[in-house]
């Protein structure tokens, strides 16, 4: 059993893939190399601007520009491209090019997405989705975060923000890991020695290390804030203590035990892998009907009957049988 999980493409804003755009002014400024050229100013912040491009082809792209040609902008914004370029999957935002503006600020040309953050979806409805619907998804998600720790890499800011539900105009939804500016490189899993010391680092990718549980953590509180509504700690205790008020326990014992695995403030009591964590959350999605996510692919033939290597087809999101 799969109910279709659709989105009115009617009621979707066209918003690309960051939260909170604004529109800022338009601008017909062209100082982009190759193809790329800046249409319209959405949003500043600190570090970048956000602004709404086309190719050549006069197809619409967003565009991440620093706002200043130093040295540590380039850094992070190779960065940034080093990891995405890593990551070829559907539910991963695309990169389609990146380099120098003519005034030396770097920028990032991603994929244009139509639809809003899961953040604003649940806002909108004031409410969460049943257990099956969150589940259903976000494990596409869940794929995406497997691909980029076999890659060695965190995201490290997983959460309803940078998850972006693009709605197509047959109502069809593909979610969207997004903004990768927090992505680090991931924490060796043995203490290192002559035999296994890591390669220096390129000039051009993240050089701190952090562990996978960050990111197991963050999509925990993802899925537990998509069907409650709310976040999984309570932010007036200095302790990073789970809210006992959601109820969620009590409605369904099994799925609440695999998240509390997940959120636990202790590395140590959390699942070992964020492939281990969604398998339990396959199980639980087996038992109770669900066949496939909400893209179509087949839960449990993904997460619990597959190899290591029959991992699925990550250039276009199937599952190769």
């Amino acid at each position: 059993m799969s109910a279709s999980f659709r989105i009115d493409p009617h009621s979707a804003p066209t918003v690309p893939a960051f939260p909170q755009l604004g529109a800022a002014g338009a601008s017909g400024e062209d100082f982009l190399p190759g193809e790329y050229r800046l249409i319209e100013k959405l949003d500043q912040a600190d570090s970048f601007e956000l602004w709404k491009g086309v190719d050549g082809n006069g197809r619409p792209l967003l565009i991440k520009l620093a706002t200043s040609a130093s040295a540590e902008a380039s850094t992070a914004f190779a960065a940034q491209a080093r990891v995405l370029v890593s990551l070829t999957h559907r539910s991963v935002v695309r990169l389609l090019g990146h380099g120098e503006a003519r005034d030396g600020r770097a920028f990032l040309a991603l994929e244009w997405l139509e639809g809003y953050s899961l953040r604003r979806l649940i806002e909108e409805r004031g409410a969460g989705m049943p257990p099956t619907d969150a589940i259903r998804l976000l494990m596409p998600i869940a794929s995406a975060l497997v691909l980029a720790h076999d890659r060695g890499f965190v995201h490290g800011g997983v959460n309803a923000d940078a998850v972006f539900i693009e709605v197509r105009s047959d109502g069809d939804v593909i979610p969207k890991l997004i903004d990768f500016s927090t992505a680090k490189r991931t924490a060796p899993s043995v203490p290192p020695t002559p035999s296994n010391l890591p390669l220096a680092p390129r000039s051009n990718e993240p050089t701190e290390r952090v562990s996978t549980s960050v990111d197991i953590r963050g999509f925990a509180a993802t899925i537990f804030y998509a069907i409650t509504c709310r976040a999984p700690f309570d932010s007036r205790s200095k302790r990073a203590e789970l809210v006992p008020r959601t109820g969620l326990s009590q409605r369904d014992a099994v799925l609440w035990r695999i998240l509390a695995e997940g959120l636990a403030p202790a590395t140590s009591a959390r699942f070992n892998t964020l492939h281990a964590f969604a398998r339990e959350l396959a199980t639980w999605a087996e038992l109770r009907g669900l066949d496939a996510d909400v893209t179509g692919s087949p839960i449990s033939v993904r997460w619990l009957h597959a190899t290591a290597i029959q991992r699925p087809e990550r250039r276009e999101g199937k599952v190769r049988s």
